[in-house]
């Protein structure tokens, strides 16, 4: 592919799963967004494929929110709309925790690497942005409670379990890693759960 310099953002649409759109363009080392989501409504929809590109390495998401209108430009879901009336705080609200947890990591130094993970419940998916050795951000979307197993170099971590649809961290533990397999057990999760798991002193780099 010959890219045009000047092009600095890659806009996809509809790049869920994020595969297409980032497997094969990541390379490039540009921003690449997902610039506008399918019809539809529910909040879980929304969470779920923001998390997703946004830990396949992700730099955009951007999605139709069907609670703003000509006639009425708050968000606010007043007025009637084809497929009825939305207020668009729910889904809002589960993006700012995305927000708030991809920005608690020097993200611009972890890369996607879902491969990091095994152990997965049945029918579950996980992505994975990782700093080795200082900084991992995974996202399971599917399963009721899973132990992971993960290629963690040694170092002392902190790891706690985060509620995408809340923003709550619903366990924390530290731990002394002496390197390989790292296993952790999350706990019980409705539809999905998020992992920041991070070293506590020194970092790579």
């Amino acid at each position: 592919m010959i890219v045009n310099p000047a092009v600095s953002v890659f806009n996809f649409h509809f790049a869920f799963p994020p595969t297409a759109a980032l497997t094969s363009n990541y390379k490039l080392n540009k921003a690449i967004a997902f610039d506008k989501t399918i019809e539809g409504t529910l909040a879980r929809d929304r969470r779920r494929e923001a998390w997703a590109f946004i830990l396949s390495g992700g730099a955009v998401y951007n999605n139709l929110d069907w609670s703003f209108a000509r006639d009425d430009p708050t968000g606010s879901g007043k007025v009637e709309q084809p497929g009825g009336r939305y207020n668009g705080e729910e889904i809002r609200s589960q993006l700012k925790i995305l927000k708030d947890f991809i920005q608690s990591f020097d993200f611009i130094r972890m890369r996607p690497h879902n491969a990091v993970v095994s152990g997965l419940p049945a029918g579950a998916t996980a992505y994975a942005l990782v700093e080795p050795g200082a900084a991992y951000a995974i996202y399971l979307m599917d399963g009721a409670q899973a132990t992971l197993s993960l290629d963690v170099e040694a170092g002392r971590y902190r790891a706690e379990w985060v509620n995408p649809r809340t923003g709550a961290t619903d366990k924390t533990q530290e731990l002394n890693h002496t390197g390989g397999k790292l296993t952790l057990s999350s706990p019980a999760y409705v539809e999905d759960i998020a992992l920041r798991l991070v070293r506590i002193t020194g970092r790579t780099g």
